[in-house]
């Protein structure tokens, strides 16, 4: 049935995956994802031609999901979308890392930083006051993202604002900065 190193690999699995599990009765959501988390990134859940110890951790991972399903339908019900919600963020931090390799003059919160130092000293000029110097470099602050985004076309300034309004609400704007990072060319 199992070839030598097909059963050596998946008696290591077994082993690794008692040791992740040891000492607890039941395991919470956030265990369960965790696990759930670590045995997606061991294999390739996609692909038919794998290791030996790559064909264990996947069906270790359908066999649980499987068990979760038939025994616990309210845990997968809560899990699923957090392995959604990973596998996004994941996907996205992929793209973000090759738009950056394909765009190495990608000057990120440089021209932000830049037009906050301007600002800074545009307000010194006018005025030499804290409150003169802080109101100009905020405003320039804003300037240097607005250029950053529209302008410049910066996919670093793009998701990290994005991921900042997401955080505060925004969504829909959040999506669309996270869509126009990921389509610059």
């Amino acid at each position: 049935m199992y070839s030598e190193e097909e059963f050596v690999a998946l008696e290591h699995v077994k082993a690794e995956f008692a040791d992740r599990v040891a000492g607890r009765p039941q395991l919470t959501i956030q265990d369960t994802f965790e696990i759930r988390q670590y045995a997606k990134s061991r294999t390739d859940l996609g692909s038919g031609n794998l290791t030996a110890e790559q064909a264990a951790w996947k069906a270790l991972f359908t066999g649980l999901t499987e068990q979760l399903r038939e025994t616990a339908p309210e845990v997968m019900a809560e899990v699923e979308p957090l392995e959604r919600k990973a596998d996004d963020l994941h996907s996205l931090q992929t793209a973000m890392l090759e738009k950056l390799k394909a765009h190495p003059h990608d000057y990120g919160f440089k021209v932000p930083c830049g037009f906050l130092i301007i600002g800074a000293l545009l307000g010194w000029f006018r005025d030499p006051s804290v409150w003169s110097m802080m109101v100009c470099g905020i405003v320039s602050l804003i300037a240097g993202f607005l250029f950053s985004i529209f302008l410049a076309n910066s996919a670093t300034v793009q998701s990290a604002v994005a991921i900042r309004l997401n955080q505060i609400g925004l969504e829909r704007i959040a999506q669309w900065l996270y869509k126009r990072a990921l389509t610059i060319r």
